[in-house]
């Protein structure tokens, strides 16, 4: 009766189906069709911007460490990256540099592809000049 039993069980939970649980729905981004508009064209260059909140806004002390020569300034700073010691890959504060560069760097490979596919309007070209100098910006801080 046991087995009978768990043959039954198992032959019913493989019947039964979960198919519309299983179904994905993108509740959390747009469609590249968005893009394919001006406005929406529009939003895609913010978001490049927004990119340089994340840049320079929140680590500055990859910017501002090891600017004065012969003294410390008058708040504490890592040591490592004021005197130049732990600036590699592997430190926190670089890596995060390193990470939100290469975001930009995607983030304007995906405005000019779809620069070519866009609704061409006036401002396209200004568009278009500004994300590459945007790109341009990314490497060079990787540099």
């Amino acid at each position: 009766m046991k087995k009978i039993f768990i043959g039954l069980s198992i032959a019913i939970m493989s019947l039964s189906s979960c198919t519309d649980f299983l179904e994905e729905q993108n509740k959390s981004y747009d469609t590249t069709s968005e893009y394919l508009t001006s406005a929406g064209y529009e939003t895609l260059i913010n978001a490049n911007y927004s990119q340089l909140r994340e840049i320079y806004g929140s680590q500055p002390w990859l910017f501002v460490a090891g600017t004065d020569l012969y003294a410390s300034g008058r708040n504490l700073q890592p040591v490592g990256l004021s005197q130049y010691t732990q600036l590699s890959p592997s430190d926190a504060n670089s890596s995060y540099l390193f990470n939100q560069c290469y975001i930009a760097i995607q983030r304007a490979n995906t405005a000019l592809y779809f620069a070519d596919l866009t609704a061409k309007t006036s401002t396209l070209p200004t568009r278009v000049a500004e994300v590459k100098f945007l790109r341009a910006n990314a490497y060079f801080l990787l540099v």
